[in-house]
């Protein structure tokens, strides 16, 4: 074997991301997720805050959607953000124990999370429906934007641990 592959095997072997790492990347990219698609539903002439009232509608049912006060747009943001933190460990356990690599399981993960949360859940649980009303490239952009993040701050993460090594 040359010294090269072994030297990518070797680093493949030690690459472990801290859970509480894993954590934090999920929320950097819930927040980042969160701005941009904010950004996006409000230039589309749906308002800023239409991606919190989507999720606070989740919980608080479809019609506080419609009426949209704070409350509902803070349990929004709230559940985003509990969501992220939970999909950021989810991320790390993969990597750890299944992949061993950081980009290509940010996206994938990405990818996963806008299929279930669009098209699995929107069909069973009748207040996410109404997610599905949301344009599809937003949709898909918004959740690779979680994955991409997610990946940027686990790597970096990830090289500040084997440095310091």
């Amino acid at each position: 074997m040359s010294s090269h592959i072994r030297e990518q095997t070797d680093t493949l072997e030690k690459l472990r991301l801290d859970y509480v790492h894993g954590a934090i990347a999920g929320l950097i990219g819930g927040i980042t997720m969160a701005m941009v698609t904010m950004m996006l539903t409000g230039m589309m002439g749906m308002g800023i805050w239409a991606m919190p009232k989507m999720i606070g509608g989740l919980a608080l049912g479809p019609q506080a959607v419609m009426t949209g006060g704070v409350a509902v747009i803070v349990a929004g943001l709230m559940i985003h953000m509990m969501l992220s933190v939970m999909f950021g460990l989810v991320y790390a356990m993969i990597v750890n124990v299944v992949t061993r690599e950081l980009w290509l399981t940010g996206l994938t993960l990405g990818i996963a999370l806008w299929l279930v949360n669009f098209y699995a859940v929107g069909a069973v649980w009748p207040a996410a429906a109404m997610m599905q009303k949301e344009p599809l490239a937003l949709a898909a952009l918004s959740h690779l934007v979680f994955g991409t993040v997610t990946a940027l701050v686990a790597s970096r993460f990830v090289r500040r641990a084997h440095a310091a090594a």
